[in-house]
């Protein structure tokens, strides 16, 4: 066997490339790894996150992920606490910045949007950084009037002149 001979059946043995996935829009497999996070609050080891993100979003490559998840970070919207001889844990950011980039760029397209309002982020978030914003006196009113209307009561608005007047049994 001559020299030429061995390097050709080394480079056969060589392990063949992996083919890339199923092309999505840019930034796609990034927004779904990180919804995925986005139900760990307190935090999940990195081998159980991997399993998830390869079981929910049908990807194959560790390599791919843990990049993925690298760049999430630097964009900050995910802390990794590292311990040497420990496996690595990642948990969104909780602060308000972070908060409201995350939710500008999930609410940017429909589908990712939807799955962002069903996270454990959102709903503890939304009551923190949200809800005290809202001028919830508008949002009463109506719901009273709604009331009102369903069980045959006289309507009113809070800028009318008449009162509300009982006009038989609620049951």
């Amino acid at each position: 066997m001559n020299y030429d001979s061995v390097l050709t059946m080394r480079n056969m043995k060589t392990k063949k490339k992996s083919k890339p996935g199923a092309k999505y829009p840019r930034g796609y497999t990034k927004k779904r790894i990180l919804l995925v996070v986005l139900d760990h609050l307190e935090g999940i080891q990195e081998p159980f996150l991997r399993d998830e993100i390869k079981w929910k979003l049908d990807l194959g490559d560790n390599k791919g992920i843990r990049q993925h998840l690298m760049d999430l970070k630097e964009t900050e919207f995910l802390d990794k606490e590292f311990e040497l001889g420990k496996e690595n844990i990642w948990r969104p950011k909780m602060d308000e910045n972070t908060f409201k980039k995350i939710a500008k760029w999930l609410l940017e397209d429909e589908e990712t949007a939807v799955l962002f309002v069903k996270t454990r982020y959102m709903d503890k978030l939304f009551d923190k950084y949200v809800y005290p914003n809202f001028d919830l006196d508008e949002v009463y009113d109506r719901a009273v009037y709604l009331f009102l209307d369903t069980n045959d009561l006289k309507k009113t608005s809070p800028n009318s002149d008449t009162s509300t007047v009982y006009d038989g049994d609620i049951d």
